[in-house]
């Protein structure tokens, strides 16, 4: 289980990453998160990704309940843990892209499409 919690943080770390190189995120802003088996991994809060490294790692319960890491988990917990309870998903990534974050300030809801 080890190896798998550490490949998975690595892969993390990695997507975090590129969602700022692709310009996903801008900032601290956004977050990550995989499921391994009954534990979730995800950023921790206020950390630029650039700067996560393996003792960064934060780990949770499904219940949200800390298990592992120094750091705290990002303050949108809760909507990483009600994917996973709700669906089949096996990781999260949450941006805050900037011409998404503009558009949600202009309209209460957006269709659902699909390009």
């Amino acid at each position: 289980m080890r190896d798998a919690m550490e490949k998975a943080w690595s892969d993390l770390v990695a997507t975090a990453r590129r969602s700022v190189a692709d310009g996903l995120v801008v900032g601290t802003s956004g977050n990550v998160s995989v499921r391994v088996g009954d534990l979730v991994l995800v950023t921790p809060t206020g950390v630029p990704y650039d700067r996560l490294g393996p003792v960064d790692a934060v780990a949770v319960g499904l219940d949200g309940v800390q298990v592992a890491g120094r750091l705290r988990p990002t303050s949108e917990l809760p909507l990483h843990l009600a994917v996973y309870r709700g669906t089949g998903a096996r990781a999260v990534v949450h941006t805050h892209a900037v011409h998404a974050t503009a558009v949600s300030t202009l309209v209460d809801e957006l269709p659902a499409v699909h390009y």
